[in-house]
């Protein structure tokens, strides 16, 4: 968040502020954000306490700077129990009350239903963190837009969707993610990265990072990886849902990709090791990414960022750098990118690109 949007948040006195998330998981970029705008707010005198649903590996990251963290059922709303719903948002009152809490943030879109019950229950002024564009099943949720106070997209393209849903612009606020470079700034050498991981220091890494699902273009990636040579290794760290784990061992199989080549750790707390020990980070989603931490988190690690062409990714790393961006659902060109960048490698362009990103962002 920018200096100015920290100075008015901190300029209308000390508040008391419920965030409400009932999965702080830190595989979401929306929960993240979440927590780090809860995090910036705490430091600047703001009483935060958090109402959880489920607990979660952000829970943890919470209780550092969170006055309480509370676990409470939400109300899933559905026509079917709309009025189960309603008694168990209205259940949120007394603890609100208790809390003296005077507002609530939230960001998961899936819940807006269920959050926007809550607000009109307790009477509550509602900010809504919009980290998804408008799309699928989440034009459902928009009816929430006449409960919510304000809304914050990550960019202006995100912005754009929200108010083409017939979101009040006036109530659309425009606040880019950012990165906390105390905990994404590498502290270690790329030697030691790879240490630490277990890595071998010498083979090229390439990296994805995030949750391991269709849309984020993993078939892509693999079937640009199909096309490397034998001595690069991939790593694709994050959660993936079974089902698609069995379809990425079909493909690699299918494809002759050799299983010494590639690895799949699962999910991980150590973004910043696995960033500053790639060679290059690969981005490959085909949704309509609102904003994308990886790139900006690759960035501040030291690492360079291949994108590809879908929403705001190109953004991140500017006009600039369109060499760093392939189009979306491109194997061949994103193996070109590959094969271009990784050869002896010029540690000077992540220099550059950092600099340029970080004066943009």
């Amino acid at each position: 968040m920018d200096d100015e949007s920290w100075r008015l948040a901190g300029s209308c006195g000390a508040m008391r502020i419920a965030v409400l998330d009932p999965y702080p998981v830190a595989a979401g970029g929306s929960e993240r954000m979440l927590a780090s705008v809860a995090r910036g707010l705490a430091e600047r005198g703001h009483r935060i306490d958090l109402i959880f649903g489920e607990e979660r590996d952000l829970v943890a990251d919470y209780r550092s700077f969170a006055r309480s963290c509370v676990r409470l059922e939400y109300p899933k709303l559905g026509m079917r129990r709309i009025f189960s719903a309603v008694r168990e948002a209205v259940g949120f009152r007394p603890l609100l009350q208790g809390l003296g809490s005077e507002c609530l943030l939230a960001a998961d879109v899936s819940q807006f239903g269920g959050l926007g019950t809550i607000a009109l229950a307790t009477g509550l002024p509602l900010v809504l963190h919009l980290g998804v564009n408008v799309e699928g099943n989440v034009r459902r949720m928009c009816w929430v837009r006449h409960v919510a106070r304000a809304g914050i997209a990550p960019s202006e393209h995100t912005a754009c969707s929200w108010a083409a849903a017939g979101w009040p612009r006036r109530r659309l606020h425009v606040v880019p993610n950012w990165v906390d470079e105390r905990t994404m700034r590498p502290t270690w050498t790329r030697e030691e990265a790879r240490r630490q991981l277990s890595l071998n220091p010498r083979a090229p890494l390439v990296l994805y990072l995030g949750r391991i699902v269709p849309e984020k273009g993993i078939e892509t990636l693999l079937r640009a990886w199909g096309r490397m040579g034998s001595n690069v290794t991939f790593a694709m760290v994050g959660a993936a849902p079974p089902w698609f784990r069995t379809r990425i061992d079909v493909l690699t199989e299918e494809l002759g990709l050799a299983r010494e080549r590639w690895i799949m750790p699962g999910p991980t707390r150590q973004s910043a090791l696995w960033l500053r020990a790639a060679d290059l980070t690969v981005v490959p989603s085909e949704w309509e990414e609102p904003f994308g931490l990886t790139p900006l988190e690759a960035i501040v690690a030291g690492t360079l960022p291949i994108v590809s062409s879908a929403g705001f990714l190109p953004e991140i790393v500017g006009p600039e750098n369109g060499d760093l961006v392939f189009p979306k659902g491109d194997a061949a060109a994103l193996a070109r990118l590959l094969a271009r960048w990784l050869p002896e490698f010029d540690r000077s362009e992540e220099r550059r690109v950092g600099k340029e990103c970080r004066s943009r962002w």
